[in-house]
């Protein structure tokens, strides 16, 4: 199974037995008797004749696509049906909606204005009514949301001047727009030095830190420079750059980055370059996709050259290594796309055009407008397996520990309330694959032989885990991408120390509030994987997370290795867990650990978002 360099270590021989079986029961799915699948691009457009210029989905089946006529529309079923939030009338004289932004199914922005008219800032808080909330520059495009309150967009402060060549900034949610970086560059080409005002194109930010903007000369087929600005300190200062490609002759025409350091860089002679390195540096792929470049996560992404009725797909399935290009005919001209899962994306274009693309068998039938596509790589990690097997290790403890007598010869009342602490404090920084604590007499008595199972499992997750946030974070969705990237570590932690909290538990009653401790934490953890690829929605925004975003000194990335700092979940989860357990007494086993962990998990997830900084 491939791992990243930082997940290569030492590996006990019982955890890589387990690691191998998930991976085999994972390629046995996928082995020769699962049937062939393809993709294919079916329609799902509006009934009015209306051309759309933007489209945003957050999840696989909630969207919003935008255009003319004021014109704003979403489903919430993947397209089978459309309802006008605003506009939708072909008959309409109302300004153009572009430029969607959202930061999940709730919160969303978007640009109402064209030509010399006054651009607005529409926004909703509720994913279902928009309103204006101020004005914005002239010729305004190109809006991205780092949080619930900072906001960037491109324009430019006066009518009499073309081109979005100043970087603008909100902070209070998109009412007011500060110019803080205006599009200049200082370059030395043909044995001469020039100072090249110039205009910006897309703005990206894969952190609430980092952030990159591709720059180009502010006029039709004016050429080089290759320019992308850059911030490191979330907006509040820019630097230019020199992109990829010959000084003299290139310029960029679309840029893509997955994280902090990784992007690409693609050229108006078609030419793909990359970077590692945030940009200092780069060097030349062997592909040409569209300009652009959207990933739904770090593996598998699209380019797409827009304004042709001929669809052009390059994709790439291993983050941009080796792209393969498809082209097919679409009714009309492609406007957008968007990307929310690696198995469904949504292209729409002129004459309310709405393609929907997604992963079928092979044996199903095309229907007459439907376009044959290849199939995206279906999701292939462990964890999922590694987690049912882990829950069902977690019932035959219970099972075990309900049999068990209430204390034994030789062991305290109680539980060691400084080493639980300890352990819940040393969680936040210790390798995943730290070994748990010695067992207490009562434990080891009770429950030994299940525990051990139970370890190894443990010890796989820890393998399966960086593995995971690697390849399967969302991209479509800052803040989803930060959530996943902090909790899940967190989560992991909770669990495992409500495990070191059963280990040194020393009677039956402590015991068993540490394993309902364990049970919620797993939930916990179980429920941010599935909204992290897109099984379910994800939960009403928390405040303490987007605040954390906003912060002016908040991490400017999330490392899959680095520990979420969750001090004392774990021993906070298990004292919630104790008095649980008191009220679910007449159970016995695994039913009565269900009721307490029911009860421990509603304070679970709050104490967790507390617990990060």
């Amino acid at each position: 199974m491939r791992r990243h360099s930082f997940s290569l270590i030492r590996v006990p021989f019982a955890v890589l037995l387990i690691l191998v079986s998930s991976t085999l029961a994972a390629q046995t799915k996928t082995g020769s008797t699962q049937p062939q699948f393809k993709g294919i691009l079916e329609p799902v457009s509006f009934t009015e004749d209306i051309d759309f210029k933007d489209v945003f989905f957050v999840n696989v089946d909630v969207g919003w696509v935008a255009g003319e006529k004021g014109t704003l529309l979403r489903t919430i079923d993947g397209g089978k049906t459309w309802e006008a939030q605003l506009g939708g009338d072909p008959e309409a004289k109302a300004d153009m909606v572009k430029s969607l932004y959202f930061l999940d199914e709730r919160r969303g922005w978007a640009i109402q204005g064209e030509g010399v008219n006054t651009y607005k800032t529409l926004h909703t808080r509720d994913g279902e009514s928009w309103e204006e909330i101020g004005s914005l520059p002239h010729g305004a495009r190109s809006m991205v949301f780092t949080s619930p309150e900072v906001g960037f967009v491109v324009g430019n402060p006066s009518m009499s001047v073309t081109g979005g060549g100043i970087i603008f900034r909100t902070t209070d949610g998109g009412k007011n727009w500060k110019e803080i970086y205006a599009c200049q560059a200082k370059v030395s080409m043909g044995g001469l030095n020039q100072n090249i005002d110039c205009t910006f194109g897309q703005v990206q930010f894969p952190t609430p830190q980092v952030g990159y903007a591709m720059a180009y000369r502010g006029c039709t087929a004016c050429g080089p420079p290759p320019l992308i600005a850059k911030t490191t300190d979330g907006g509040d200062t820019w630097t230019m750059m020199i992109g990829p490609g010959v000084l003299e002759q290139d310029e960029v025409s679309g840029i893509y980055f997955l994280d902090e350091l990784n992007g690409f860089a693609r050229l108006a002679s078609k030419k793909l370059h990359v970077t590692s390195d945030g940009g200092q540096t780069w060097k030349g792929v062997v592909a040409s996709p569209g300009a652009d470049i959207r990933f739904a996560d770090p593996s598998v992404g699209w380019g797409i050259e827009l304004g042709w009725s001929d669809f052009r797909l390059a994709y790439t399935t291993d983050g941009g290594k080796r792209w393969t290009s498809r082209e097919t005919k679409l009714p009309a001209v492609t406007r957008a796309f968007s990307m929310p899962r690696r198995d469904r994306a949504f292209v729409v274009g002129d004459h309310g055009m709405v393609f929907r693309y997604s992963v079928v068998p092979a044996s199903q039938a095309l229907a007459p407008n439907d376009k044959a596509l290849p199939a995206m790589p279906g999701f292939d990690s462990p964890l999922d397996e590694q987690v049912t097997q882990l829950e069902k290790a977690i019932e035959q403890v219970a099972s075990e520990l309900s049999a068990a007598p209430d204390t034994i010869a030789g062991a305290s009342a109680g539980g060691d309330a400084a080493a639980t602490a300890a352990d819940s404090a040393a969680a936040a920084s210790e390798p995943f694959d730290a070994p748990l604590p010695a067992a207490s007499p009562y434990t080891n008595n009770c429950c030994k032989k299940s525990f051990s199972r139970l370890e190894l499992i443990l010890g796989a997750m820890s393998q399966s885990l960086p593995e995971f946030i690697g390849k399967y974070k969302n991209l479509n969705l800052l803040l989803a991408a930060i959530r996943m990237g902090a909790e899940l570590p967190g989560e992991y932690r909770a669990v495992k120390g409500g495990l070191k909290s059963f280990r040194r538990a020393q009677d039956k009653e402590t015991a068993q509030a540490a394993l309902a401790g364990v049970s919620a934490a797993l939930s916990a953890f179980k429920a941010t994987t599935a909204v992290s690829m897109q099984q379910q929605l994800p939960p009403p925004p928390s405040g303490d997370m987007d605040a954390a975003a906003a912060a002016p000194n908040a991490a400017t990335s999330v490392s899959p290795v680095a520990p979420a700092p969750v001090q004392n979940v774990a021993a906070d989860a298990g004292s919630a867990a104790k008095s649980a357990v008191k009220d679910s007494t007449k159970g016995s086993g695994k039913d009565g650990l269900k009721d307490a962990a029911e009860k421990a998990k509603k304070g679970l997830g709050s104490l967790l978002r507390k617990k990060k900084p």
